[in-house]
């Protein structure tokens, strides 16, 4: 399973070299560096917050410790995340990118353009 590192530090998180999640995964965790402000509560709540279509919205995730599994992410290029648990939040959440996730391509003699119409017509999942 992929791991996203997040500190936290004053409410703010940032993500520490984080790797592009692939949408339509499901197997990324998020581990967080809390301060000692988060050390008196077990339960947290991950929110994931992102941009779909010009349209905001955010999928919380109940979690205890410091790990944090990823809702599967569909058409987004990136992720705000941040916790809350009782009556501490993140005030500045964590920036993390994302990219559109895909089959490989269909290879005939000259790559994607040398398949046959049949061919690309499967791939796309139309009828040629």
């Amino acid at each position: 399973m992929p791991t996203i590192d997040i500190i936290i530090r004053n409410k703010t998180a940032s993500a520490v070299n984080p790797p592009c999640i692939v949408c339509g995964n499901s197997d990324y965790n998020v581990k967080f560096n809390f301060d000692e402000e988060w050390q008196a509560h077990n339960n947290k709540i991950g929110v994931f917050a992102y941009n779909r279509c010009g349209e905001w919205q955010s999928e919380k995730v109940l979690f205890e410790g410091d790990t944090c599994p990823v809702p599967a992410l569909h058409g987004v290029r990136s992720v705000w995340i941040g916790v809350t648990a009782g009556d501490v939040r993140t005030s500045t959440p964590a920036d993390v990118p994302c990219r559109a996730g895909g089959r490989p391509l269909p290879q005939g003699r000259n790559g994607f353009f040398g398949c046959s119409r049949k061919a690309v017509s499967r791939y796309m999942g139309t009828n040629p």
